[in-house]
């Protein structure tokens, strides 16, 4: 019994844990499948989540694409303008405020310009929010009001509980660090609101609603309106940062030519961002390039590679490979690793995602006061100057598709030739069979440069030549002189300028032969012919011959020297006189540091044409004598002299030719009492000339007043000659056509029994020209005091430094020009009218101002030569003396002083170098830095290395922060030939400081044409560039005051937006009973950071890059 009962109990207590185990397991499994139930709820809301947000950034984007639809032109504005062509539409911006993406969200007085605790970062572009002025009055001048995508917010913030307490804090809105270090105070007043989505899409939602349950989207309900989720974000202008992939320049570089040159964001000085110390970059930029490093041995090649594919694409090699950052939360992992106690305070600054469009988009803007409304007939096809984004080819897609790669000028070597359908002729529309021959240009037409539209119709891309056509206003070219003869000024001294220098395709040719000149390493001016005009000489073709500048000696001046014999016969008074002309020359330029590897050392001066003297009473009507014709083109060697000069002749002023610098001269030429012993003429003259005739005189009377003068019989040109390699002469400097048909006169009481000199010689008239590298506006003439005579041993005339000087641009009489000057009626200016005419203030060129001459290009413009912001007082700026109270351009050190025009003889290092290319019209080179400049656009058009059509590193100035600009400017070369003198770091703090401050005050830059001259008549930035600097000699010498510009020009995009969007999204649904749309329930969450870059100019999405962010 007991037994029995015992096992009883045993079988109850194991039925008793079975039930427990049972109850157990299935316990677990209920609880099991209930964790299970939910994490599938929660997947499947995460997933919805994602749906969300992917959507949302679909949304974004498309508003974006909208935005720039609305912001754009329409067919017919201007009236004519096409912006469609076979179906493919150009969005060119309604205005500079529209080229950007707008600011949404917050008031623009919260924004600094840089980032800060109390300002908001320049580069925050927009929230979602409800409510903001771009939405409550969209400004219609900037968009089509109508095309504008929709407000979609609501007025929820993020901030602010849900139904069930997520909220997501302003702190984790700035997990990207793109905020600041801290959130600013008017982030953190104003976070983003939500956006809600119901079944039918995106769209503005109330509490009122919510109230009502019209929101509820429960699974039994078919409310169309019900609510399935709910997303908000934040969008930042990435392009405005730093690339990590690109940016940073190792120690070992930063004092190189390349770092000075600012080439690429790779020379960017990093330790300019706050709390970036350079061994930290160091060690990131060896990491970063290591590939590239081990295979090009330096930082410097490593980064020209990598220019070649648009820094888009890692280098490696057998044993390193690049490490490029793949996604901002790489960046952020690796400079929290690297740097955790201040990484917070940089990386704000920097960024990993950058994209631009390697095209030009510049428009021609009207500057003041032009006659060409050139905005207004950009869209014609028969404008020189187009809106280069709307230039089409065949197939409606950009004819320029990417921009033209200077380093394509390396093809043209001493030895180059080039047949139709070669490299050179693709690139340049250059021929030559022979490098012994000068360059002809024909690509299709032997007489022209084509315009764009013709280029159109020729199915092929635009050469260099004609890329520079299109970019340098048309109305900046072709200024001539006038015609000879007459009137106040007389008109030049030379005959058919008006004609010659009026074309401008010639001065177009002579800018790209000097571009050329700059790049090339030799000292051998390029010659490039353009078949104008039907040539019957040697001599005719040289007029039509557009030759380069380089390190040489120019023809600047020639004296007229008439002297007599003295009489032997008192009865009969018979006696001789004699001309000639005597040259001086003179190189402008700097001396270099480097002068041309090969270049000239033997020179000729050839003269072409007829010339004879002659000789009157002047109280005696009919009494003229004339010589015989000196005929140079039948005798040579009369009109010829050579000369030898190094590296640094002739370069402190102009040099009269003498023994002592020239080869000994023909007997004729040997008129001294040493050689006839019946000459006046000084003994032991040393001067070389040109004999221009000799003949006999007999005056009436002694002391009678004599008339003498040189007259050309036919036009006469003076060539300046190299001699090559193969001993030939080549020509590259012209003084041409002269044709005075007053002659060259003079007048003096001479005694037939004279016994001394006195008197007797008459160096009174010279004819020069302010700037010998141009013979565009011809020459002018002068003369000195009677009764000069010459230095006997410096074989030069006797007025203390004048005529050993340069023409000045002041008041003092001793250097004006009485005769023989461009006319009025053709643009040119004078102070006073008649008499005494300053043409060396050409090399200012401003008008206003006493005492002083200027013209105005063909549109009507006074263009500023290149001194116009001389300082008088240290001789900064000024090009034709040294200070104020030296009158020559001569003193210690001189030939190298940074006002001096510059010859590089080496490849650009960045495209503002560009603006070291003379001009063709005196001291003027390229203008990178006056607010009327013509040639802004060349900036646009170009670039260094040959490139893709897309490329990396490059930066929105419109919103970059202040410490950023600073470190792409920093270091910067403002001397060519003195490499300590750099932009510092207070320099480029104030550069920098100036261009944030001046694009948060106005409107934004377009193209990089903007960096110096506004397109919607804003303050000028280059001369706010030049405000920003404090030393004399950076506000007057423009390389100097260029070094700005140069350093961002390459480094500039202004086409392609690149930003970074951070979204977070929500799914979920209204909670029963909710009271207001803070009563959604949040059931599942994800975040993305979409890097994108669209083409504000084809609304193309370039690239993009998403980033999934898990917290």
């Amino acid at each position: 019994m007991h037994k029995k009962s015992s096992q009883s109990a045993s079988a109850l207590l194991i039925t008793l844990c079975m039930v427990v185990i049972i109850s157990i397991l299935l316990l677990s499994f209920l609880v099991v499948a209930q964790l299970d139930r939910q994490s599938t709820f929660y997947y499947g809301q995460s997933l919805r989540a994602e749906e969300i947000g992917l959507s949302a950034l679909q949304e974004i984007t498309g508003d974006l694409l909208q935005e720039i639809a609305a912001g754009s032109k329409a067919d017919n504005d201007p009236p004519g303008a096409a912006y469609t062509s076979n179906g493919v539409r150009i969005y060119m911006p309604r205005t500079p405020k529209s080229s950007q993406a707008a600011r949404i969200g917050f008031a623009s007085a919260s924004f600094g310009t840089d980032v800060s605790t109390n300002m908001l970062p320049p580069a925050l572009v927009r929230a979602s929010r409800a409510t903001d002025s771009f939405y409550a009055s969209p400004p219609a001048a900037d968009y089509n009001v109508a095309e504008l995508p929709p407000p979609r917010a609501s007025t929820t913030s993020t901030t602010d509980a849900a139904a069930n307490g997520r909220i997501v804090s302003v702190d984790r809105w700035n997990k990207p660090l793109l905020l600041g270090p801290a959130v600013p105070e008017p982030f953190r007043n104003n976070p983003p609101q939500w956006v809600y989505v119901t079944r039918q899409g995106s769209r503005v939602c109330t509490d009122e609603e919510a109230l009502q349950g019209k929101l509820r989207a429960d699974l039994m309900t078919t409310n169309a309106f019900g609510v399935l989720g709910r997303y908000a974000f934040v969008i930042y202008d990435e392009g405005a940062l730093l690339d990590m992939n690109v940016a940073g320049s190792p120690t070992v570089t930063t004092n190189t030519a390349n770092f000075r040159g600012k080439t690429y964001a790779s020379y960017a000085d990093l330790t300019q961002v706050p709390g970036l110390a350079q061994n930290v970059v160091d060690s990131f930029v060896s990491w970063r390039n290591s590939g590239g490093l081990s295979r090009a041995g330096s930082y410097t090649n490593a980064v020209q590679q990598a220019a070649t594919n648009g820094f888009l694409r890692a280098t490696s090699t057998s044993g390193a490979s690049d490490n490029p950052l793949f996604s901002r939360q790489d960046m952020l992992d690796y400079f929290k690793k690297a740097d955790p106690g201040n990484y917070k305070r940089y990386v704000p600054y920097l960024g990993t995602f950058s994209r631009a469009v390697n095209a030009p988009s510049w428009g021609p803007a009207t500057p003041k006061a032009s006659s060409i409304d050139y905005s207004a007939i950009a869209e014609q096809k028969d404008a020189p100057n187009r809106n280069l984004a709307n230039m089409r080819g065949a197939d409606g897609q950009p004819l320029i598709k990417r921009r033209f790669p200077l380093s394509r000028l390396a093809l043209l070597t001493l030895q180059a030739t080039s047949a139709s359908g070669s490299d050179i002729h693709a690139s340049f529309g250059l021929l030559r069979t022979s490098a012994s021959e000068s360059w002809t240009y024909d690509h299709g037409d032997p007489h022209n440069i084509m315009t764009l539209e013709e280029v159109r119709f020729a199915g092929r891309e635009p050469d260099f030549f004609e890329l520079l056509k299109a970019a340098i206003l048309s109305g900046s070219l072709g200024r001539d002189p006038g015609a000879v003869g007459g009137g106040a000024e007389g008109g030049p001294a030379g005959i058919n300028f008006d004609e010659y220098s009026s074309i401008s395709d010639a001065q177009i040719l002579r800018i790209g032969a000097n571009i050329i000149d700059q790049y090339d390493s030799d000292g051998y001016p390029t010659a490039i012919y353009l078949d104008k005009h039907a040539a019957s000489n040697a001599v005719e073709r040289l007029y039509d011959t557009a030759f380069g500048t380089e390190d040489l000696p120019y023809l600047y001046r020639l004296m007229h020297i008439l002297f007599t014999y003295k009489v032997t016969n008192a009865q009969t008074r018979a006696g001789q006189a004699g001309g000639w002309l005597q040259p001086q020359v003179w190189n402008p330029h700097q001396q270099p540091q480097t002068p041309g590897a090969e270049r000239p050392t033997e020179f000729r001066i050839s003269t072409h044409g007829k010339a004879r003297i002659e000789w009157s009473e002047t109280t005696i009507p009919n009494s003229k004598v004339v010589s015989a014709d000196v005929d140079y083109d039948a005798d040579p060697p009369a009109g010829q002299v050579t000369f030898s000069a190094t590296a640094s002749s002739f370069r402190d002023q102009p040099i009269s030719l003498t023994v002592s610098n020239a080869d000994a001269p023909r007997e004729i030429n040997k008129w001294s009492s040493s050689y006839n012993p019946d000459t006046l003429f000084p003994t032991g003259n040393r001067f070389v000339a040109i004999n221009t005739g000799t003949l006999t005189f007999s005056p009436s009377a002694a002391g009678a007043s004599i008339g003498r003068r040189i007259t050309p019989v036919s036009p006469l040109t003076f060539v300046l000659e190299y001699r090559d390699a193969s001993g030939t002469y080549r020509p590259y400097n012209l003084l041409s056509r002269l044709w005075l048909s007053d002659g060259m006169a003079t007048s003096a009481s001479v005694s037939p029994q004279a016994t001394s000199n006195d008197g007797s010689t008459l160096p009174q008239v010279y004819t020069v020209r302010p700037d010998p590298r141009t013979d565009r506006f011809s020459s002018a003439t002068s003369f000195l005091s009677y009764g000069v005579t010459f230095n006997t041993s410096a074989g030069r005339m006797q007025m203390g430094d004048r005529m050993q000087a340069t023409l000045r641009p002041n008041k003092d009489y001793k250097f004006a020009i009485t005769k023989h000057v461009p006319r009025a009626s053709s643009g040119f200016t004078y102070t006073p009218t008649s008499g005494a005419f300053f043409i060396g203030s050409w090399a200012e060129n401003l008008t206003g101002l006493a005492d002083s001459s200027s013209y105005s290009d063909v549109d009507g413009v006074t263009r500023p030569a290149d001194g116009f912001r001389r300082n008088a007082s240290t001789g900064d700026g000024n090009l034709l003396y040294h200070t104020a109270s030296a009158s020559p351009i001569a003193g210690v050190g001189n030939a190298s002083a940074g006002w001096r025009p510059v010859i590089l003889n080496r490849p650009f290092r960045s495209v503002g170098e560009l603006g070291y290319a003379f001009r063709d019209q005196p001291f003027k080179t390229l203008d990178f830095w006056s607010k009327d400049s013509a040639d802004a656009a060349l900036l646009d058009v170009f670039c260094i290395e040959e490139e893709p059509t897309v490329v990396a590193g490059q930066l929105n100035l419109n919103r970059a922060p202040v410490s950023v600009l600073k470190a792409i400017v920093s270091g910067a070369s403002k001397n060519e030939n003195t490499p300590s003198l750099i932009l510092s770091g207070t320099d480029s703090s104030t550069v920098a400081d100036s261009l944030a401050s001046y694009v948060a005050g106005n409107e934004p830059l377009m193209n990089r044409a903007d960096l110096v001259v506004a397109a919607t008549g804003a303050a000028n930035l280059s001369a706010v560039f030049n405000a920003s600097l404090s030393s004399a000699a950076d506000k007057a010498n423009k390389a100097y005051g260029e070094a700005s510009v140069r350093a961002f020009s390459s480094t500039a995009n202004l086409r392609t937006w690149n930003l970074l969007i951070d979204v977070i999204a929500q799914s979920g649904r209204m909670a029963p009973g909710a009271k207001s749309l803070g009563g959604f329930l949040v059931e599942g969450e994800r975040r993305f950071w979409l890097h994108i870059a669209i083409d504000r100019y084809t609304g193309k999405v370039v690239d993009q890059q998403l980033e999934s962010v898990y917290e």
